[in-house]
């Protein structure tokens, strides 16, 4: 199985089989990367404060997202669930994520930058909000079949073990997800799910459907999916921004072979949990940082030093061509650069550098 497979399995499956890790979450250290490296820690996000992440008290009223009661004559609106697998795999599971990673960038517009692990630790994701620049640790569970109408949800309690992450769960369909989706923090779906166990290990079940009843425990975390960025603290309009100018891609084989090299080296430490981009994007931030590696075309390798600098600083010193490309020359080595003398590391150390950093 390839990481990506890994990084996404189902919840019938992961959760049937939940990877342990050895170290506490609460110990875990987390990086993610987009070119630059983001440079944060659990104190320094405060995603355990509901009403900055969901609306907890807020209920849809009847007649208008959601029926008060639905007439058990009339007909369920058309969903057509993926019959395809036969049983919950990890493909499965894997393409609900991506639907609802794009679902969260396209309904921001860009607002929520969203950032996948190469290897699962118990977060699905870690999204970005650019408006106050707070990080929310994602969990997706979805199903891909309806059982009596609704959407049966098993998960052990290991895997839930931190309030603070954020719970999104729902129906995977032919062509894209179901129009209800669950959006609550970990700490009150084990208040409000049922408690109990499978061969001597704690577990927590629930349920809900695609045509909620007022009445369910479960409506205040309810949402329309056309609505969820709702639950992520943005309004589903988004926020207007400057159209986007297309520009030349000037990524070269060069440039992947050096975000390789420090990935695979910052995958080195037991304490950082690393997270890609789902798309690609930056913004310079007091927890985001550049890594600038040299590579060395005649003997294969990369040089021993390489830059860490804080993406703060980067506009003092960089040259900015007008169509959003800034570069500057690194001479590795090189006493004729004082102005990087002082983002200047050993490569060997970067991980270190990293750690100690978070």
């Amino acid at each position: 199985m390839d990481d990506q497979q890994s990084a996404g399995k189902d919840d019938a499956q992961r959760d049937g089989v939940e990877q342990r890790n050895d170290r506490d979450d609460s110990h875990q250290k987390r990086v993610s990367f987009a070119g630059d490296v983001e440079l944060i820690t659990r104190w320094w996000v405060e995603v355990g404060k509901c009403s900055q992440v969901v609306a907890p008290h807020s209920r849809h009223e009847a007649g208008c997202d959601f029926p008060d009661e639905p007439d058990p004559e009339e007909p369920c609106p058309p969903i057509v669930p993926c019959h395809r697998w036969a049983h919950e795999t990890s493909a499965s599971g894997q393409i609900f994520e991506f639907r609802l990673w794009a679902l969260l960038v396209e309904q921001s517009r860009g607002q929520l930058h969203v950032f996948l692990p190469p290897s699962d630790r118990g977060v699905d994701a870690l999204v970005h909000r650019l408006t106050d620049g707070a990080y929310l640790e994602i969990q997706a569970k979805s199903r891909s079949t309806l059982m009596d109408g609704e959407v049966h949800l098993v998960i052990p309690a290991e895997s839930v073990v931190n309030d603070e992450i954020l719970i999104v769960a729902g129906l995977h369909v032919d062509g894209g997800l179901g129009p209800t989706l669950l959006v609550l923090p970990a700490g009150d779906f084990k208040r409000l799910a049922n408690a109990s166990s499978d061969q001597g290990k704690p577990i927590y079940s629930m349920e809900f459907g695609m045509r909620p009843r007022s009445d369910s425990r479960w409506l205040p975390w309810l949402v329309p999916t056309e609505r969820v960025v709702e639950r992520f603290g943005l309004p589903v309009e988004g926020v207007p921004g400057a159209p986007v100018e297309v520009r030349p891609e000037w990524r070269t084989a060069v440039g992947f072979l050096g975000e390789a090299e420090v990935v695979r080296r910052l995958a080195e430490s037991e304490n950082l949990n690393l997270f890609r981009p789902f798309a690609s994007s930056f913004r310079p931030a007091p927890t985001t940082y550049i890594v600038v590696v040299a590579w060395l075309r005649d003997e294969a390798r990369f040089h021993e030093e390489c830059l860490l600098i804080p993406s703060v600083e980067l506009l003092n010193f960089v040259n900015d061509d007008g169509s959003g490309h800034l570069s500057f020359a690194f001479d590795p080595g090189s006493a004729a650069q004082p102005q990087l003398d002082a983002y200047r590391r050993r490569l060997a150390e970067l991980c270190h550098e990293i750690e100690r950093l978070v």
